[in-house]
C-alpha cells in the first residue's frame, strides 16, 4: 500500500507539472529510488500512461542505477528516462565556491 501511495503521489506531481508547464517533453526518474527501482518506475509510468507515456519494459529493466538511458518506447510522448546522479558530488560542486 505504501508503494502504491508513493507512486500515486509521484504521478500526481507529474500531472501537476504538465499543467504548470503547459506540456512535458520528458519525465526523468533520478535519485536513489528513481534511478534504481524499475518496479517503481513501471508503477508510475502506468499511472501516467494517459499522458502518452509508453514504458519499454526491457529498457526499464536494464537502465537505472548503473547506466542512464531512455526507458520509454520510441512513440512515447513525453519520453521517459532513468538517470543516475551523484548527489554528494552535486552538493560539493554547489558549495565549492563558498569554501
Amino acid at each position: 500500500l505504501a508503494m502504491e501511495i508513493f507512486s500515486y503521489r509521484i504521478a500526481k506531481a507529474v500531472g501537476a507539472a504538465r499543467v504548470a508547464l503547459q506540456g512535458l517533453d520528458a519525465v526523468v526518474f533520478t535519485g536513489g529510488i528513481g534511478a534504481s527501482d524499475p518496479i517503481t518506475r513501471a508503477s508510475v509510468a502506468g499511472l501516467i500512461r494517459f499522458l502518452g507515456c509508453e514504458l519499454d519494459p526491457d529498457a526499464n529493466a536494464k537502465n537505472g542505477a548503473e547506466s542512464a538511458g531512455r526507458i520509454s518506447s520510441p512513440d512515447s510522448t513525453p519520453a521517459l528516462f532513468a538517470l543516475p546522479v551523484n548527489e554528494e558530488s552535486a552538493m560539493f560542486e554547489a558549495c565549492k565556491p563558498l569554501l
